[in-house]
């Protein structure tokens, strides 16, 4: 059966060929594969439970947008036309946040893959998890949650070890599906990015 992390990493690897091929995202396999990082999220530990029910929210809404609406392009577009993009619980605004959910597993991916993901001596992911948390969503996100984050990351956050046997991978197996997960994630964002920049509807809101 295939694991959290192969089913990701097909999933996206659907999404970006999509991308290459000049056709238009779908929906109901982004809503897939977005719940999928809600589930890895929860292997993060505890400090991320309020991640984990936000995504979890966010996937709903897409899903039930997925009845209505075959493409993200579509999706889109119906809410520019009700002028309600940037209305808290728009699918829209909801699709904004799952773009950078997105960029945070293709940045945190990158960093475990470059330090080689079972060192020796450096078993801890606070690091990287840091880093990502900084680049990503430092700037969005309100004092309290920042300071929740720095104050705890280090304290419940798993070592890679137990990342590698909660989500039931060895070394080499994890790396090759996270380089494809990059790769993927990649077109997948510049995809997103760029349906909002051509629509002029900014991306830092």
């Amino acid at each position: 059966m295939p694991t959290l992390m192969g089913k990701m990493s097909l999933a996206f690897k659907d999404l970006a060929a999509s991308t290459v091929n000049g056709e238009d995202m779908e929906l109901k396999p982004f809503a897939q594969a977005c719940s999928l990082i809600a589930s890895l999220v929860q292997h993060l530990g505890p400090l991320f439970g309020f991640g984990v029910k936000d995504l979890t929210k966010k996937v709903a809404n897409i899903n039930a947008a997925s009845k209505s609406f075959r493409t993200l392009i579509s999706m889109l577009e119906a809410d520019i036309e009700r002028n309600s993009v940037r209305t808290v619980g728009s699918h829209s605004r909801n699709l904004l946040r799952f773009k950078r959910a997105i960029e945070m597993l293709k940045i945190l991916f990158e960093q475990i893959v470059a330090a080689n993901f079972d060192d020796e001596g450096d078993n801890s992911l606070v690091a990287q998890l840091l880093e990502t948390y900084s680049e990503v969503f430092d700037q969005h996100h309100g004092r309290a949650i920042k300071a929740s984050v720095s104050k705890y990351v280090s304290l419940i956050v798993p070592t890679k070890a137990q990342f590698l046997v909660k989500l039931e991978e060895d070394e080499a197996s994890i790396v090759a599906k996270m380089k494809i997960i990059v790769e993927a994630a990649t077109l997948v964002i510049q995809y997103i990015d760029n349906l909002f920049v051509s629509r002029g509807l900014g991306l830092d809101w």
